[in-house]
Order: C-alpha cells, then structure tokens, then sequence
C-alpha cells in the first residue's frame, strides 16, 4: 500500500478491510474515497447494510415469482 509504510497497524488493517469490502461488494473505487479513519468505517457499514438490503430485496421479488 503506498503511502502507509509509516502507519500503524490499525490504519493499515482498516484500508486492507475497506479495500476488500469495496471489492468484494464490487460498489467500484471510484473517484471519491473516505479519508479519514472515521468515514472509511462509516463507508463500510453503509456498503454491508446496502447490499444486505439489496439481497433481501432480490429475494422477496424472487419468492413473487
């Protein structure tokens, strides 16, 4: 990870979690990032929430049919 050599290792950890989040959610990098500690954990929450929500939706649809 550039730029974070001379971080801790919690701040390390929370971008190595939010890259993998943001992957495996596949929500894309995009051009705005979280750049504090704060709002990185915020944007996390908020992609896990979402997609729980968007696969309960798909569901509930999918059982109509």
């Amino acid at each position: 990870m550039v730029g974070y050599e001379l971080s801790g290792w919690q701040e390390r950890y929370l971008v190595g979690y939010y890259w993998a989040i943001v992957t495996m959610i596949t929500v894309g990098y995009g051009d705005i990032t979280p750049k504090s500690n704060e709002t990185k954990i915020f944007t996390i929450v908020i992609m896990i929430f979402s997609s729980g929500i968007f696969g309960y939706i798909m569901n509930k649809i999918a059982l109509i049919f």
